[in-house]
Protein backbone atom coordinates (compact mmCIF):
# COMPACT_ATOMS: atom_id res chain seq x y z
CA UNK A 1 0.00 0.00 0.00
CA UNK A 2 1.12 3.42 -1.08
CA UNK A 3 2.56 5.73 1.94
CA UNK A 4 0.51 8.33 0.74
CA UNK A 5 -2.90 6.74 1.55
CA UNK A 6 -1.63 7.63 5.58
CA UNK A 7 -2.57 11.11 4.47
CA UNK A 8 -4.63 11.21 2.22
CA UNK A 9 -8.46 9.07 1.79
CA UNK A 10 -10.75 7.79 -1.21
CA UNK A 11 -13.89 9.72 -2.04
CA UNK A 12 -14.44 8.28 -4.99
CA UNK A 13 -12.89 6.17 -7.94
CA UNK A 14 -10.94 9.05 -8.87
CA UNK A 15 -10.84 11.32 -6.39
CA UNK A 16 -8.81 12.12 -2.98
CA UNK A 17 -9.09 14.11 0.15
CA UNK A 18 -6.21 15.21 1.93
CA UNK A 19 -6.55 14.35 5.81
CA UNK A 20 -4.98 17.89 6.44
CA UNK A 21 -6.69 20.27 4.45
CA UNK A 22 -9.95 18.32 3.33
CA UNK A 23 -8.94 19.69 -0.23
CA UNK A 24 -10.21 16.85 -3.24
CA UNK A 25 -8.50 16.68 -5.92
CA UNK A 26 -7.90 13.29 -8.76
CA UNK A 27 -5.41 10.71 -7.95
CA UNK A 28 -2.66 9.75 -5.48
CA UNK A 29 0.15 11.36 -7.48
CA UNK A 30 -1.62 14.70 -7.17
CA UNK A 31 -2.51 13.50 -3.21
CA UNK A 32 1.35 13.25 -3.31
CA UNK A 33 1.99 16.74 -5.22
CA UNK A 34 -0.60 18.69 -3.43
CA UNK A 35 1.49 17.29 0.36
CA UNK A 36 4.91 18.12 -1.49
CA UNK A 37 4.43 21.43 -3.02
CA UNK A 38 5.13 20.86 -6.41
CA UNK A 39 3.46 20.01 -9.77
CA UNK A 40 1.54 21.86 -12.39
CA UNK A 41 -2.18 23.18 -11.60
CA UNK A 42 -1.74 21.77 -7.38
CA UNK A 43 -2.21 23.85 -5.14
CA UNK A 44 0.08 23.24 -2.19
CA UNK A 45 -1.21 21.82 1.13
CA UNK A 46 -1.16 24.83 3.56
CA UNK A 47 -1.97 22.52 7.03
CA UNK A 48 0.77 19.77 5.84
CA UNK A 49 3.18 19.12 8.25
CA UNK A 50 6.94 20.06 7.53
CA UNK A 51 8.34 16.43 8.03
CA UNK A 52 4.99 15.32 5.71
CA UNK A 53 6.34 17.79 2.64
CA UNK A 54 9.82 16.77 2.82
CA UNK A 55 8.99 12.97 2.77
CA UNK A 56 7.03 13.31 -0.45
CA UNK A 57 9.29 16.60 -2.21
CA UNK A 58 12.55 13.73 -2.02
CA UNK A 59 10.96 11.23 -4.04
CA UNK A 60 9.89 13.73 -6.47
CA UNK A 61 12.80 15.45 -6.98
CA UNK A 62 14.90 12.18 -7.47
CA UNK A 63 12.60 11.15 -9.90
CA UNK A 64 12.94 13.97 -12.09
CA UNK A 65 16.30 13.76 -11.73
CA UNK A 66 16.63 10.09 -12.65
CA UNK A 67 14.18 10.61 -15.32
CA UNK A 68 16.80 13.31 -16.71
CA UNK A 69 19.74 11.22 -16.44
CA UNK A 70 17.88 8.57 -18.56
CA UNK A 71 17.05 10.71 -21.10
CA UNK A 72 20.66 11.91 -21.29
CA UNK A 73 21.92 8.42 -21.50
CA UNK A 74 19.44 7.86 -24.51
CA UNK A 75 20.45 10.74 -26.28
CA UNK A 76 23.90 10.05 -26.03
CA UNK A 77 23.27 6.44 -27.55
CA UNK A 78 21.63 7.88 -30.38
CA UNK A 79 24.37 10.39 -30.94
CA UNK A 80 26.51 6.96 -30.74
CA UNK A 81 24.86 5.38 -33.30
CA UNK A 82 24.50 8.45 -35.67
CA UNK A 83 28.08 8.75 -35.13
CA UNK A 84 29.31 5.74 -36.03
CA UNK A 85 27.03 5.52 -38.97
CA UNK A 86 28.24 8.41 -40.52
CA UNK A 87 31.85 7.45 -40.15
CA UNK A 88 30.22 3.87 -42.07
CA UNK A 89 28.90 5.88 -44.44
CA UNK A 90 32.32 8.13 -45.51
CA UNK A 91 33.96 5.27 -45.23
CA UNK A 92 32.08 3.98 -48.00
CA UNK A 93 31.56 7.00 -49.74
CA UNK A 94 35.25 7.12 -50.39
CA UNK A 95 36.06 3.60 -51.04
CA UNK A 96 33.01 3.25 -53.27
CA UNK A 97 31.82 6.78 -53.88
CA UNK A 98 28.16 7.13 -53.53
CA UNK A 99 27.44 4.45 -55.99
CA UNK A 100 26.73 2.31 -52.55
CA UNK A 101 23.63 3.94 -51.96
CA UNK A 102 20.64 2.53 -53.47
CA UNK A 103 19.57 3.98 -56.34
CA UNK A 104 22.32 6.23 -56.80
CA UNK A 105 25.50 6.25 -59.18
CA UNK A 106 28.24 8.30 -60.22
CA UNK A 107 26.53 9.04 -63.50
CA UNK A 108 22.80 10.60 -61.97
CA UNK A 109 25.00 12.23 -58.58
CA UNK A 110 27.80 15.19 -59.41
CA UNK A 111 30.30 16.63 -56.91
CA UNK A 112 28.08 19.30 -56.28
CA UNK A 113 25.33 17.51 -54.87
CA UNK A 114 27.98 15.33 -52.96
CA UNK A 115 29.09 18.42 -51.44
CA UNK A 116 25.49 19.85 -50.59
CA UNK A 117 24.41 16.13 -49.31
CA UNK A 118 27.33 16.03 -46.88
CA UNK A 119 26.73 20.18 -45.90
CA UNK A 120 23.07 19.19 -44.92
CA UNK A 121 24.04 15.94 -43.26
CA UNK A 122 26.74 18.08 -41.06
CA UNK A 123 24.49 20.80 -40.91
CA UNK A 124 22.15 18.25 -38.92
CA UNK A 125 24.36 16.94 -37.25
CA UNK A 126 25.00 20.26 -35.34
CA UNK A 127 21.50 20.72 -34.98
CA UNK A 128 21.05 17.98 -33.11
CA UNK A 129 24.30 18.63 -30.79
CA UNK A 130 23.13 22.26 -30.10
CA UNK A 131 19.43 20.39 -28.91
CA UNK A 132 21.34 18.00 -26.79
CA UNK A 133 23.00 21.30 -25.13
CA UNK A 134 19.49 23.47 -24.48
CA UNK A 135 17.81 20.05 -23.33
CA UNK A 136 21.13 20.30 -20.85
CA UNK A 137 20.94 23.39 -20.05
CA UNK A 138 17.06 23.03 -19.23
CA UNK A 139 17.00 20.40 -17.02
CA UNK A 140 19.79 21.94 -14.96
CA UNK A 141 17.75 25.41 -14.90
CA UNK A 142 14.66 22.90 -13.71
CA UNK A 143 16.76 21.61 -10.83
CA UNK A 144 18.10 24.71 -9.39
CA UNK A 145 14.60 26.47 -9.50
CA UNK A 146 13.57 22.76 -7.98
CA UNK A 147 16.12 23.33 -5.16
CA UNK A 148 15.52 27.24 -4.58
CA UNK A 149 11.79 26.58 -3.77
CA UNK A 150 12.63 24.26 -1.29
CA UNK A 151 15.42 26.18 0.10
CA UNK A 152 12.52 29.36 0.03
CA UNK A 153 10.08 26.72 1.42
CA UNK A 154 12.04 25.89 4.52
CA UNK A 155 12.63 29.48 5.28
CA UNK A 156 9.22 29.94 5.51
CA UNK A 157 8.63 26.97 7.66
CA UNK A 158 11.39 28.77 9.69
CA UNK A 159 9.58 32.58 9.91
CA UNK A 160 12.52 33.51 7.79
CA UNK A 161 10.92 33.95 4.18
CA UNK A 162 9.00 37.36 3.09
CA UNK A 163 5.95 36.42 2.76
CA UNK A 164 3.33 39.02 2.39
CA UNK A 165 2.53 41.91 4.02
CA UNK A 166 -0.82 41.62 4.32
CA UNK A 167 -0.71 38.56 6.08
CA UNK A 168 1.42 37.56 9.48
CA UNK A 169 2.39 34.28 8.07
CA UNK A 170 5.18 33.51 6.04
CA UNK A 171 4.13 32.13 3.09
CA UNK A 172 1.66 33.34 0.59
CA UNK A 173 -1.42 30.63 0.85
CA UNK A 174 -1.39 31.85 4.48
CA UNK A 175 -5.17 32.21 5.86
CA UNK A 176 -5.99 30.67 2.72
CA UNK A 177 -8.56 27.22 2.52
CA UNK A 178 -8.75 25.42 -0.35
CA UNK A 179 -11.60 24.44 0.20
CA UNK A 180 -13.33 27.74 -1.07
CA UNK A 181 -12.94 27.16 -4.26
CA UNK A 182 -15.10 25.16 -6.37
CA UNK A 183 -13.00 23.09 -8.85
CA UNK A 184 -15.88 21.26 -10.22
CA UNK A 185 -16.61 17.43 -10.13
CA UNK A 186 -13.82 16.52 -12.69
CA UNK A 187 -10.59 17.37 -13.09
CA UNK A 188 -10.37 17.58 -16.93
CA UNK A 189 -12.38 20.76 -16.05
CA UNK A 190 -9.62 23.03 -14.77
CA UNK A 191 -8.51 25.52 -17.34
CA UNK A 192 -7.29 28.70 -17.45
Amino acid sequence: MDSAWRHGERVDDSRVRCNYCRHEMCGITRLKQHLAHIGNNVIPCSKCPVEVTLEFKEPILNKLLDGGERKRKSKRKIRDHSSRKRKKSEADEEEHGLSSHEGWSSDDVDREERALIKQAMEESLQMGELEMEKSKREEADLMAACRASEESYRQELQGQGEGCSRYKGGSSYAGYDSNDIDFGSSCSDFSF
